[in-house]
């Protein structure tokens, strides 16, 4: 289920849901590895019983011990297909325990499979983290399944679906559902932090790699004179550079204190590095890595002297904030970047006004947008940091509100209402997953009760 076709692009990327689309059936597939082994090892075992000569005995031992080996590697062959994710697998509960563990109480859960093939589930609710923290890499939240888990007892036939924890003791529940009752879900906060953070990283690098194929034209900049004497009494000075690109070749002019001087350098990914040489034969060395923001920044070598430095490049003809910084002046907040990665923006129609730093909105601000799907303009209001949201937001259209704390662009803790091809939605993010999702057409709902159904929103598509 892919959020762009939930949220109007208000939350591309989050609502990846982790469990992936499972076989036909996975659990058959299961099933006749496990039956295949033990059916050829039983047969052995038989011929092993019977057989009187030591050497043929011996020779069938070998075999015996090379189907075992044979059955392991097609079941680690069969999770490592499935991503170690099953999905709709039909079992008894076998076991229900109450536990108490130092971290606070839990639940030991055990579904046996009809092929003798077992599922193990630990509950934790954390009452004591001074003992230690909730591990959802091979941990199920206590709090969220309660309402299931009291539904059930141990010799019911259940359908659950989940994901095998790393080397596979236990397993993270993600959907419950008694025969003859209502499926429960609860998303895998682990699984969709790492995809969230897989497709962060995979975005950062398209966008990385956009910045490093577009160098060319006019930067603007800062750096930290560190051990040089400084001439002008401050521990900065701020500096503008000409860009040329050509392949991985570098060229240009640095501009500083009216000065000009020419530059060549080279950039090999998101690594570049760049430098100039004094007529008196002293040269300076910058070398800085691209960063996702739009943003450059590294350290600079000068005949065993370095420092920091960072350069943004400059968003119009107009003065940069470096060198309107390095007059005495502030910067001018129309000349902040944001970053909209994630926000489903195709254009931003009203520019951001607000605080800012280094060229980025950081601090209270607002701007106005075209939302991908969204009809009229969207307004983005809210705490800033690096370019992006960080803190409490709001986002508001004709079709669109969104409330509650962003980090990284990212809904944390959230509540949203919207409208999309004529389907109205209702949305509540808890610690960056989206525990409630209902529609107005009822269709791959989570954990929507009537209460939440009254939420849903009545906006006028047309």
């Amino acid at each position: 289920m892919k959020v762009n076709a939930l949220v109007c692009g208000i939350l591309v990327g989050i609502f990846a849901f982790a469990a992936s689309q499972a076989q036909a059936d996975q659990m058959g597939e299961l099933c006749s590895i496990l039956n295949a082994g033990r059916n050829n090892q039983a047969a052995l075992n038989r011929q092993i019983a019977n057989e009187r000569n030591p050497l043929k005995q011996s020779s069938l031992q070998q075999q015996a011990g090379q189907i075992e080996r044979q059955t392991a590697a097609s079941l680690n062959n069969f999770w490592r297909v499935n991503n170690n994710q099953f999905t709709n697998f039909t079992g008894t509960v076998s076991s229900f325990n109450v536990m108490q563990y130092n971290v606070g109480p839990g639940v030991m859960l055990g579904i046996a499979l009809p092929c003798q093939y077992n599922l193990s589930f630990q509950f934790i609710e954390i009452t004591n983290p001074a003992w230690g923290n909730f591990q959802p890499e091979s941990q199920t939240p206590l709090s969220k399944w309660r309402p299931a888990l009291e539904n059930i007892t141990v010799g019911d036939t259940v359908t659950v679906s989940g994901r095998l924890s790393t080397g596979r003791p236990l397993a993270v529940m993600t959907a419950l559902q008694k025969r003859g009752g209502i499926a429960y879900t609860v998303p895998d906060e682990y699984l969709l932090r790492e995809n969230a953070q897989r497709e962060d990283e995979s975005r950062k690098d398209k966008i990385i790699q956009g910045i490093a194929n577009h160098l060319s034209g006019k930067w603007s900049g800062e750096w930290e004179l560190g051990g040089l004497v400084n001439p002008i009494g401050t521990n900065k000075a701020s500096f503008d550079l000409d860009l040329n690109e050509n392949g991985s070749v570098l060229t240009g002019a640095y501009f500083e204190r009216g000065g000009r001087t020419n530059v060549n350098g080279r950039v090999n990914g998101k690594q570049i590095s760049f430098g100039y040489q004094y007529t008196d034969g002293t040269s300076r060395t910058f070398t800085g890595t691209i960063d996702a923001t739009g943003g450059i920044s590294g350290t600079w070598n000068q005949n065993g002297n370095s420092g920091t430095w960072k350069m943004f490049k400059k968003t119009s003809s107009s003065e940069s904030p470096a060198t309107a910084a390095s007059q005495g002046q502030q910067p001018d907040p129309s000349a902040c970047k944001v970053t909209t990665l994630y926000l489903g923006i195709s254009r931003i129609v009203s520019p951001y006004k607000g605080g800012c730093k280094a060229g980025m909105a950081d601090g209270q601000g607002t701007f106005s947008a075209i939302v991908e799907d969204a009809p009229g303009v969207t307004s983005v209001k809210g705490n800033f940091h690096e370019g992006r949201l960080n803190g409490y937001a709001t986002i508001n259209g004709p079709t669109v509100d969104v409330h509650g704390q962003y980090r990284d662009n990212r809904p944390i803790n959230a509540k949203a209402r919207f409208a999309i091809k004529g389907v109205q939605m209702y949305m509540e993010f808890r610690n960056g997953t989206p525990f409630v999702v209902c529609k107005s057409n009822r269709q791959d709902e989570v954990n929507c009760t009537d209460r939440e159904r009254q939420l849903i929103p009545s906006f006028h598509t047309n």
